[in-house]
């Protein structure tokens, strides 16, 4: 804002401007909602995000990385589009609303959590072998698998290999089969999330 003196004629006259700033506060974030979302799962979402000192103009961050398009409420509310390519993968981004210069400056950070969804095993093959026999891979197929699960034998966890959402394969050892018995196969994805799958039974004949 330009800001000047005019005094008036006979003579008289408008003084040189002076620059008034007025500055944008810094943001202050309270609450984000949803606050959580499930990896691979659903579709572009609206987040809200909670505070104060919002300005038209505010931007909602996304680990810093990615402006998210942001819709102006009140000065207590902003809304940002937030897509699915977002939540692919499990973790923890942070959330953050910046006010742009002059002033300004960027808010406390509100975490988000990616969870890891819990494993569901469908089948496994093979789903029995011979007490003596050789090394073999398992598959096992469900839903619900993410890169990091692990295939579980009798609670142990083996080798693994991400296929696909669908189908693991682990490597079971000629020394896991030794015995004639029974084997418990469970998959496990890690937190945050995550957590055990159903139990299938692996059968070790004589």
């Amino acid at each position: 804002i330009n800001v000047t003196v005019t005094n008036p004629g006979p003579g008289g006259g408008t003084s040189p401007a002076k620059i008034f700033t007025v500055n944008n506060p810094v943001p202050t974030i309270i609450s984000i909602s949803p606050n959580s979302a499930t990896a691979g799962g659903g579709s572009a979402f609206t987040l809200t995000v909670n505070g104060s000192n919002f300005v038209p103009g505010s931007r909602v961050h996304w680990n810093d990385d990615q402006i998210l398009v942001t819709t102006f409420v009140s000065s207590t509310q902003v809304t940002a589009n937030a897509y699915s390519s977002d939540i692919q993968t499990a973790g923890t981004p942070y959330v953050t609303v910046v006010n742009a210069t002059p002033g300004g400056g960027t808010s406390n950070e509100m975490t988000f959590t990616v969870n890891n969804p819990v494993p569901a095993i469908g089948s496994i093959s093979p789903s029995s072998a011979t007490a003596g026999g050789p090394a073999f891979t398992l598959t096992v197929n469900g839903s619900k698998f993410v890169m990091g699960s692990v295939i579980d034998w009798n609670g142990s966890a083996r080798s693994t290999t991400f296929s696909n959402s669908t189908k693991l394969r682990a490597s079971i050892s000629a020394a896991d089969i030794a015995t004639p018995g029974t084997a418990s196969v469970t998959v496990v994805n890690a937190t945050p999330g995550g957590g055990a799958s159903n139990a299938q039974t692996f059968t070790i004949n004589p």
